[in-house]
């Protein structure tokens, strides 16, 4: 099984996956914190390979699991590839879980990295866990 025949499409299952990671609650899911362009800007670092032998890994679990095309996956609806992927879970499928969970660690790191390293846009996800984020100091003169 290969990685998504295109840039676009293999973009596409990035952000799709993200949305599963992070859901949308109270307007700070992965969109609003930028964790699908924190993922895009991976892929062009030394650790996007990482990302695609993840995704390419997750088509094979699907494939193992008698799932559908894998091609169809991001052109599901959000509830019918939510249960793709709980399907997986639920397999004991060890290569899935290992991927999935370096997946999660890369959302994570998108939603709470500090903005400057391109994720968490606007401090977003620093705001749905209480973070007030880092502050300068401050000196009294």
């Amino acid at each position: 099984m290969s990685a998504p025949d295109t840039e676009a499409q293999f973009r596409r299952w990035l952000e799709c996956l993200a949305e599963h990671v992070i859901p949308d609650t109270a307007g700070h899911g992965p969109d609003t914190a930028g964790v699908a362009q924190y993922l895009h800007g991976l892929v062009e670092s030394p650790r996007g390979g990482q990302l695609r032998a993840m995704v390419t890994e997750l088509q094979a679990a699907m494939t193992r699991a008698g799932l559908p095309d894998t091609a169809t996956f991001p052109k599901l609806a959000r509830h019918d590839r939510e249960a793709i992927l709980e399907t997986l879970a639920e397999s004991k499928d060890a290569r899935f879980r290992a991927c999935w969970v370096s997946f999660i660690e890369f959302c994570l790191e998108g939603y709470l990295c500090d903005p400057a390293r391109g994720g968490n846009r606007n401090e977003a996800g620093w705001r749905q866990v209480g973070m007030r984020g880092p502050e300068m100091p401050r000196f009294n003169g």
